[in-house]
């Protein structure tokens, strides 16, 4: 952010914002863009993942609505998976790389993601 102008206190408690301020008042841990809340893909976490004044805007974190599944999966998602099919793919079978190599983006990212999850991955 480059703006001169003064920021609002964002400081626990602060009686000095207003709702719009509130509103905007988010900067995407990812990217580090100005991004509004009702576009924040933390929104509805409870407990809230970062920090006050930080969010993961909707090209970072993922838009649930997006037809393409690398938006929908959002750019950290798809650079955390793009990192890690390479050193999957050596491991598996010459039949089961195949296949793998041959299904979808979005098949691939879920067979990434549960690796990680049962903690096969990380």
């Amino acid at each position: 952010m480059t703006s001169s102008a003064p920021r609002p206190d964002t400081s626990r408690g602060s009686a000095r914002m207003t709702d719009a301020e509130r509103e905007n008042d988010l900067v995407c841990s990812c990217c580090g863009r100005a991004t509004a809340q009702a576009e924040n893909v933390w929104r509805h976490e409870v407990p809230y993942p970062g920090d006050l004044g930080t969010g993961l805007c909707l090209e970072c974190g993922g838009d649930p609505d997006a037809k393409d599944p690398r938006k929908r999966l959002g750019h950290a998602v798809c650079t955390f998976v793009d990192a890690r099919i390479p050193l999957i793919t050596p491991l598996l079978s010459e039949e089961h790389r195949r296949d793998f190599l041959s299904r979808d983006y979005e098949w691939q990212a879920n067979f990434v993601l549960r690796c990680v999850e049962k903690g096969h991955l990380r």
